[in-house]
Protein backbone atom coordinates (compact mmCIF):
# COMPACT_ATOMS: atom_id res chain seq x y z
CA UNK A 1 0.00 0.00 0.00
CA UNK A 2 3.01 2.33 -0.09
CA UNK A 3 3.10 4.77 -3.01
CA UNK A 4 6.52 5.83 -4.26
CA UNK A 5 6.98 8.58 -6.87
CA UNK A 6 8.20 7.53 -10.32
CA UNK A 7 11.36 9.66 -10.56
CA UNK A 8 14.48 9.29 -8.43
CA UNK A 9 14.43 13.06 -7.84
CA UNK A 10 11.03 12.77 -6.15
CA UNK A 11 11.87 9.45 -4.48
CA UNK A 12 14.78 11.18 -2.73
CA UNK A 13 12.21 13.20 -0.74
CA UNK A 14 10.24 10.20 0.58
CA UNK A 15 10.73 8.82 4.08
CA UNK A 16 13.71 10.03 6.07
CA UNK A 17 17.44 10.12 5.47
CA UNK A 18 19.59 7.54 7.24
CA UNK A 19 23.32 7.03 7.57
CA UNK A 20 24.94 4.63 5.10
CA UNK A 21 26.07 2.38 7.95
CA UNK A 22 22.42 1.96 9.09
CA UNK A 23 21.19 0.36 5.85
CA UNK A 24 18.61 -2.41 6.17
CA UNK A 25 16.64 -4.51 3.70
CA UNK A 26 14.06 -2.31 1.96
CA UNK A 27 15.97 0.98 2.33
CA UNK A 28 16.52 3.07 -0.78
CA UNK A 29 20.06 4.03 -1.75
CA UNK A 30 20.71 6.94 -4.11
CA UNK A 31 23.66 7.75 -6.35
CA UNK A 32 24.70 10.78 -8.37
CA UNK A 33 25.85 9.27 -11.65
CA UNK A 34 26.09 12.46 -13.69
CA UNK A 35 25.78 16.23 -13.47
CA UNK A 36 22.01 16.10 -13.04
CA UNK A 37 21.46 12.34 -13.08
CA UNK A 38 20.34 10.31 -10.08
CA UNK A 39 20.09 6.53 -9.76
CA UNK A 40 18.27 4.58 -7.05
CA UNK A 41 18.35 1.02 -5.76
CA UNK A 42 16.73 -0.97 -2.97
CA UNK A 43 18.85 -2.75 -0.36
CA UNK A 44 18.18 -6.50 -0.40
CA UNK A 45 20.88 -7.82 1.94
CA UNK A 46 24.17 -6.79 3.56
CA UNK A 47 25.94 -4.57 1.09
CA UNK A 48 23.79 -5.63 -1.90
CA UNK A 49 21.09 -3.72 -3.74
CA UNK A 50 18.88 -4.20 -6.77
CA UNK A 51 18.40 -1.52 -9.38
CA UNK A 52 17.18 -1.14 -12.96
CA UNK A 53 18.78 0.31 -16.06
CA UNK A 54 17.48 0.55 -19.61
CA UNK A 55 20.56 -1.30 -20.91
CA UNK A 56 20.79 -4.16 -18.41
CA UNK A 57 17.32 -4.43 -16.90
CA UNK A 58 17.24 -5.51 -13.25
CA UNK A 59 20.70 -5.94 -11.71
CA UNK A 60 22.13 -6.86 -8.33
CA UNK A 61 25.20 -4.88 -7.26
CA UNK A 62 27.40 -4.27 -4.23
CA UNK A 63 27.55 -0.90 -2.51
CA UNK A 64 31.26 -1.64 -2.06
CA UNK A 65 31.89 -1.65 -5.82
CA UNK A 66 34.24 1.31 -6.52
CA UNK A 67 31.82 2.86 -9.04
CA UNK A 68 28.85 2.85 -6.68
CA UNK A 69 30.99 3.76 -3.68
CA UNK A 70 32.34 6.88 -5.40
CA UNK A 71 28.87 7.97 -6.62
CA UNK A 72 26.98 7.44 -3.35
CA UNK A 73 24.64 10.32 -2.54
CA UNK A 74 22.21 9.37 0.24
CA UNK A 75 20.08 6.61 1.79
CA UNK A 76 16.43 6.80 2.83
CA UNK A 77 14.12 4.66 4.89
CA UNK A 78 10.47 4.59 3.85
CA UNK A 79 9.26 1.59 5.85
CA UNK A 80 8.71 1.82 9.62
Amino acid sequence: GLRIPRTSKEQAKVGYEINKNELQTGDMIFFKTGWNVRHVGIIIENGKFIHVSTKRGVSKSSIHNPYWKSNYWQSRRVLP
